[in-house]
Formats: structure tokens, C-alpha cells, sequence
């Protein structure tokens, strides 16, 4: 399956999470509620949809995070603060 076929199915399967509410059932702000989004919008895609990558990846021009620091720093990034706008963004970013 090409790129751009998995960004299709991908995309209509985020439609879906919202459209269905299966979204209202996900844990916000936690390393789990972003592997189980990980995992509906790339199941049956990738190997390794739902799982913190092992694995360095590039799509196009963008590398991902490096896989080497995702164990430490994601729980670390799951325990910062929510509450102002600008902690969202250092979150989220």
C-alpha cells in the first residue's frame, strides 16, 4: 500500500472517531488515549499502530520524533501541566 493510500484510509478512519463518538470513549491527555487514536486511525496500515514506535520514521521531508527518546520523554510529556493555553502548546508541540 502506497502513502497515499494509507493518508485516504487514515483520513476517512479520523472521520469516523469523531463521527461515530468512539473519541468521547478515549483517555485525553495520556500517553494510552494517544496510542488507542494511534491505533483506530492506523490499524491494519502499520505494524505497529497503537504501540510507541521502536523504529525511526520519515514521511516526505519530516522525520519524526526519534524512537530512541518516546519511552522516556512520553511519560514525562503526559505529566506536564494543561490549564493555560501556552502550557497546552509546550505540550502538544
Amino acid at each position: 500500500m502506497n502513502t497515499n493510500e494509507i493518508d485516504k484510509l487514515s483520513f476517512c478512519k479520523a472521520h469516523a472517531l469523531f463521527e461515530t463518538g468512539d473519541i468521547d470513549r478515549i483517555e485525553v491527555a495520556t500517553v494510552k488515549g494517544l496510542c488507542d487514536i494511534h491505533r483506530y486511525l492506523f490499524d491494519g496500515l502499520y505494524r505497529f499502530a497503537g504501540q510507541v514506535r521502536t523504529l525511526n520514521i520519515v514521511k516526505g521531508n519530516f522525520r519524526f520524533a526519534n524512537c530512541m527518546y518516546l519511552d522516556v520523554m512520553l511519560p514525562v510529556i503526559e505529566k506536564m501541566p494543561e490549564t493555560k493555553f501556552e502550557e497546552i502548546i509546550a505540550k502538544y508541540i
